[in-house]
């Protein structure tokens, strides 16, 4: 009998077949009952009627929940995701502080049920909303070309407008743009987006903070660079017996390529020499349009000495 089950591969085929038939009857037909997890669907919130009292939620993370359904395979296989909602109602809320929130399913379905929701509570912060106008830093990456500085930055908006709970707003140490130099030779201008920056220097990124721009216009002129003297302008000569000192004596300018070709020296104001016997004075340079002096240095010191000839050494021994 047992050679005859192993030697019987048409039996075989009909028992195969006789199962698949059941196990279709079973899933189409029949459809049992069974449970489908959706995991990580949002909570969402009427934060609307937070707003209209000058309130907002103070939160990181957007938290989400778990929910067990139970239904026939078939309808839990084509459910749409989008249609199970879970939502906690802040309509009772009306002033700032901590809150636990039971966390509502509804699902467009009447022949799922939902099994369980994990949490099915949810702790909320709610704070005051605040606003605050804040100045747009600009921080440089990378270097310029050789030989070259970069000018003073114009933005398009000096200051970024913030608004969200005052927790979140004033934890922001400053609002920036990046700036790559990309060893540039000539002047850049580029689109660059408002980052903002808190107090240990880390990137705040916060859909509950908004911003009234979120990019700024930059123009960044290059200038080149050069060291050249200072030409002291004087009608007179020096009194015998005395020396002149100019402190500094060489300064580094910047300015446009076709500027900077013509610039061999920048020379001080008039300065009469024989009233400086002895002692010093504060001149103004003479800086021509389009040129900058690093440091910012508008004058310079001029003074008159006594020129004695320095001991020698040999001789004082």
């Amino acid at each position: 009998m047992k050679k005859f089950f192993l030697n019987n591969w048409a039996l075989k085929v009909i028992s195969f077949v006789a199962a698949v038939i059941v196990w279709i009857y079973i899933i189409i037909v029949i459809d049992p009952s069974v449970d489908y997890t959706l995991k990580d669907v949002p909570i969402e919130y009427n934060e609307e009627v937070l707003a209209e009292q000058g309130l907002s939620i103070v939160s990181d993370i957007k938290p989400t929940v778990e929910i067990k359904l139970r239904g026939s395979r078939k309808r839990l296989y084509n459910i749409d995701s989008d249609k199970v909602i879970a939502k906690a109602d802040l309509s009772n809320i009306n002033k700032i502080g901590d809150y636990r929130l039971n966390v509502r399913v509804s699902i467009i379905n009447e022949y799922v049920d939902i099994v369980s929701v994990k949490p099915d509570v949810v702790d909320v912060t709610v704070d005051k909303i605040i606003e605050r106008r804040e100045n747009i830093q600009v921080e440089s990456v990378g270097s310029l070309a050789e030989g070259f500085e970069a000018g003073e930055v114009q933005l398009s908006s000096e200051s970024v407008l913030l608004k969200g709970a005052s927790s979140l707003v004033n934890n922001i140490a400053k609002a920036v743009v990046y700036l790559n130099y990309n060893d540039a030779k000539y002047d850049i201008t580029s689109t660059e987006k408002i980052v903002l920056l808190d107090y240990s220097g880390n990137v705040i990124e916060s859909s509950d903070i908004t911003k009234d721009i979120d990019a700024v216009n930059v123009v960044c002129p290059v200038l080149e660079r050069k060291n050249v003297d200072v030409a002291l302008n004087s009608g007179n000569t020096l009194p015998l017996g005395y020396k002149v000192e100019i402190s500094p004596n060489m300064l580094t300018v910047y300015a446009k390529s076709d500027v900077i070709a013509d610039i061999t020296d920048i020379s001080t104001e008039y300065v009469d020499l024989s009233s400086l016997r002895g002692g010093e004075k504060h001149v103004q340079l003479v800086i021509p349009d389009g040129v900058q002096v690093r440091g910012g240095i508008t004058s310079v010191t001029v003074k008159v000495t006594p020129d004695v000839p320095e001991e020698d050494e040999t001789d004082s021994e």
